[in-house]
């Protein structure tokens, strides 16, 4: 549904990704907002780390642990320890030989997906252009700037929206870090 690119910590020597997934179980709110899981993949190099492109990006993932963060269940994967990944593309490849190829993986292999993932994958596909058809999207309603304090003054402080910019000027404090 959404993820952060992968970024440093401040406070320990780790590179995190943290990505809020749903599958067909998952529920939505009246306003068409899904419910979600959270996953949280901690590495030692920014490399091992996945980069989702698309809404609907389908991710498999090995040894991650469960358990609550603030109240809500969370998924940890400790790649540095021992957990991997594997991110297929959200919509069908051209063609039936690259349907089931990652679109990128963890290390320079990975395990090969067998006949039962790749029919949830195919139901994943199917599910996820259909929930996400639904869902509040770009291009459906534009916030302006002004309207954000409208949305704070109305209670709506956990909004979720897309946020389109034009970057202006971005300012390099070291080399890993940047200032938009």
């Amino acid at each position: 549904m959404e993820a952060t690119f992968p970024h440093k910590s401040s406070k320990l020597d780790r590179y995190f990704c943290t990505l809020r997934v749903a599958d067909p179980t998952s529920g939505a709110t009246a306003e068409g907002i899904a419910e979600c899981c959270t996953l949280v993949l901690i590495a030692n190099k920014f490399e091992e780390l996945p980069i989702c492109n698309r809404v609907g990006d389908i991710i498999r993932v090995h040894r991650a642990t469960v358990h609550e963060y603030l109240g809500v269940k969370q998924l940890t994967a400790r790649v540095y320890f021992n957990s991997a990944w594997v991110l297929f593309s959200a919509g069908n490849a051209k063609s039936a030989a690259k349907e089931f190829q990652p679109i990128a993986h963890l290390g320079k292999t990975y395990s090969l997906v067998s006949q039962s993932e790749q029919k949830v994958i195919t139901q994943l596909r199917t599910w996820a252009k259909k929930a996400l058809a639904k869902l509040p999207m770009v291009g459906k309603k534009a916030i302006e700037v002004a309207d954000l304090n409208s949305y704070h003054d109305e209670g709506k402080e956990a909004y979720r929206f897309d946020l389109i910019a034009k970057i202006l000027k971005i300012t390099r404090v070291d080399e890993k870090l940047s200032e938009i």
